[in-house]
């Protein structure tokens, strides 16, 4: 009788342990699907936080809000997210854009869906993220400068104000047509083997030109380049650049006059002093060769010339030059 006493006593405990063991387990089920749905949020938080800085720092770069879209667009961010604009309580945006001087303010906002969550009744929360970034206030340029004039070694001008795109930009050395001071950064001159070429034998094109681009095509990318519409390739140290040939000097001074005003920073490209002209045969590419990079200020426009004084360099690349590029800088960042 004890022990079927016992074991009956033993079955009862059992059966009391069994819900037990499915609360438990139930408790650990939620807890797996909230810790999931969890990590899934945070993931998607980091996610539009970079898509967003990204974004925000394409349109400091120049592209404005036709960049910034764009670059949301290509990582898949949905237009709930920024459009309609939209403000938080501080009046800043939380989604879309706002310009304040020379800083971008931006934010994304939008629902997140969880999945395991929603057996418990939460379905659904909002990503909000925001930053802020500097717009660029140095403009790369296609000019290139001969090297006395940024070495100041030219006593013809002594006050060391220089004509470097326009009527007197001309090489010290050049045995092809007068260089206005404007080159190609979208064409490189190099030869079959990708090696800088002073007969620009093999000619490498970059985004928008291809193989053989028209006179009118060579013109349209050398005026967006200006107008910061088309990418600039950073040619390296050594590299040789095509002049542009063909367009008056009041187009090229005109195109930079509509987009910078005197007292704005650009940065150049330095080339010794001699425009190479190729051997016959070889096709019209004159060319220069950069041997570095370096800051001017815009001191004057006339209808033909624009003059600069140099105020920094020189450098291997125009990344190394701040205020070159957009950034992103802390939401609070107290610096105007």
């Amino acid at each position: 009788m004890t022990t079927n006493k016992q074991g009956g006593w033993r079955i009862g405990e059992r059966g009391q342990s069994l819900p037990i063991a499915a609360a438990i387990l139930m408790g650990l089920l939620v807890l797996a699907g909230l810790v999931l749905d969890g990590a899934l949020y945070y993931a998607d938080w980091q996610g539009k936080q970079v898509d967003l800085d990204a974004a925000c720092a394409a349109a400091g770069d120049g592209g404005g809000y036709t960049a910034f879209t764009q670059s949301l667009q290509a990582n898949d961010v949905p237009a709930e997210f920024y459009d309609p604009f939209r403000v938080g309580d501080d009046g800043w945006p939380i989604a879309g854009m706002a310009y304040s001087g020379r800083t971008i303010y931006s934010g994304l906002t939008g629902p997140h869906t969880f999945y395991l969550a929603q057996l418990f009744g939460i379905h659904y929360m909002d990503v909000a993220v925001r930053t802020r970034c500097r717009v660029k206030y140095v403009g790369s340029s296609p000019i290139a400068v001969q090297e006395p004039w940024y070495q100041g070694d030219d006593p013809s001008f002594p006050d060391d104000v220089f004509p470097i795109l326009g009527d007197g930009a001309a090489a010290v050395d050049y045995t092809g047509n007068d260089f206005a001071g404007a080159v190609i950064p979208q064409v490189w001159c190099v030869d079959s083997s990708g090696t800088p070429d002073t007969n620009c034998s093999d000619p490498q094109f970059f985004d928008p030109l291809t193989d053989s681009p028209s006179a009118n095509q060579l013109k349209s990318v050398v005026t967006n380049t200006i107008a910061g519409l088309a990418a600039m390739p950073i040619a390296p140290i050594g590299m040789h650049l095509p002049q542009i040939s063909g367009v008056s000097n009041s187009f090229l001074v005109g195109a930079m006059d509509d987009r910078y005003d005197v007292g704005d920073r650009i940065v150049v490209m330095v080339y010794p002093g001699t425009l190479y002209k190729p051997d016959p045969g070889y096709g019209n590419w004159d060319n220069v060769e950069i041997i570095y990079y370096a800051l001017a200020e815009i001191t004057d426009f006339d209808s033909n010339t624009m003059w600069v004084r140099f105020v920094g360099g020189p450098y291997n690349s125009p990344i190394d030059i701040d205020g070159v590029r957009s950034r992103v800088i802390p939401w609070d960042w107290s610096a105007q």
